[in-house]
């Protein structure tokens, strides 16, 4: 049987504060597509929400089961301070090893990040010591991580933590450009169960991407062949 869980690390600084309606919708739309994923394949993703701002936020939705997590609303995200997003995935990551049976071979991870500004006060983790996790993480073949940013090079963002160019985007961080990178993400996700779906169907038993953003080309953990796109 094969098991998923689906994690959103998102920005929750003060300068959200122009975008915070597009930033719960970033959740509800991220929650929407997997939803049709859980009732149309025999999937069962399990979904995480961790917000940071100065600090990582207390953590209300965890290894929740799709059907059972509700749509976020203004008072469930509430933004202030500056941008621990180091501290927010490795966070991430950590809870997520504590699962019991996140080291299965049918096991899959998507952790997407969402951030509007360069980070600037994580106290656990540096960039170093997170690409270092990530690195390990995504040579599993089991895990994938994207990232969606604002106001910052994510070249540079993509080579400090590891993560594949291919799965980066990058959006102007006002009210359209926050709507346009939650339409590029939804399209993405779907992309990304599709390519697990049929990962399965060909007698795998997991699944990763290093070319989540760019045209609907995936990568299974046995391929070679990557798809990028350059921000």
């Amino acid at each position: 049987m094969s098991k998923q869980y689906t994690v959103l690390v998102l920005d929750a600084s003060g300068s959200m504060g122009s975008i915070r309606d597009e930033a719960i919708e970033a959740f509800n739309e991220q929650l929407k597509d997997i939803r049709k994923v859980a009732k149309s394949e025999d999937i069962h993703p399990r979904i995480g929400l961790v917000k940071f701002g100065t600090d990582v936020q207390k953590i209300d939705i965890w290894d929740s089961p799709v059907s059972k997590v509700n749509n976020l609303k203004k008072k469930d995200y509430r933004v202030s301070g500056m941008t621990a997003m180091l501290d927010g995935v490795g966070t991430a990551i950590d809870k997520l090893l504590e699962l019991d049976d996140i080291n299965d071979k049918g096991t899959s991870v998507l952790i997407n990040i969402i951030s509007d500004g360069e980070e600037n006060n994580s106290k656990e983790y540096s960039f170093e010591t997170l690409a270092a996790k990530i690195k390990e993480l995504t040579a599993t073949g089991r895990w994938t991580f994207t990232y969606t940013g604002a106001n910052q090079d994510l070249s540079v963002v993509s080579e400090r933590m590891n993560i594949p160019k291919g799965n980066t985007l990058s959006f102007t961080a006002d009210s359209h450009g926050m709507k346009m990178s939650n339409r590029s993400r939804s399209v993405a996700t779907s992309g990304y169960f599709s390519g697990l779906t049929e990962e399965l169907a060909r007698g795998g038993t997991s699944y990763s991407s290093s070319g989540f953003f760019a045209s609907g080309k995936k990568d299974s953990k046995d391929s070679k062949a990557s798809v990028k796109i350059t921000n």
